[in-house]
């Protein structure tokens, strides 16, 4: 519900849809997190996103890409350390600076959903300026 919430508040405080995401990068320190928060989140439709896993449409190179380097499980969970990697993540792909995990379409709007315990949710929006 924590995250549910706070998605909804940050949508409503930059005036952002759910439907403008290009990226969605969260932490994901166990496997099932990155498909429920996606959910949760309004990325990926409720009860759907096991089925976009499987189907690779959240890798880097699909259409509803979530953390395209590998998130938690890939590159290890430094303790407050995290949600700054994503946020250099984002900004990388956002830059076409991401190397073999580059997206192919450039992302404008990024998703950050950070987790440190059912007390600790943030919610964060980049977006690029054209």
């Amino acid at each position: 519900l924590a995250t549910k919430v706070a998605a909804q508040q940050v949508y409503e405080l930059t005036g952002v849809s759910p439907d403008e995401i290009d990226l969605f990068m969260c932490n994901d320190f166990f496997l099932a997190s990155e498909i429920v928060s996606a959910e949760e989140c309004g990325y990926i439709p409720r009860g759907e996103a096991w089925k976009y896993a499987i189907d690779g449409r959240t890798a880097y190179d699909g259409d509803k890409p979530i953390n395209p380097h590998g998130g938690r499980c890939n590159f290890g969970h430094a303790h407050g350390a995290s949600g700054v990697a994503d946020i250099y993540e984002a900004v990388k792909q956002m830059r076409g600076e991401a190397g073999a995990t580059q997206m192919p379409k450039l992302p404008r709007t990024t998703f950050l959903r950070g987790f440190g315990g059912g007390q600790n949710i943030r919610c964060q929006i980049l977006r690029t300026h054209e």
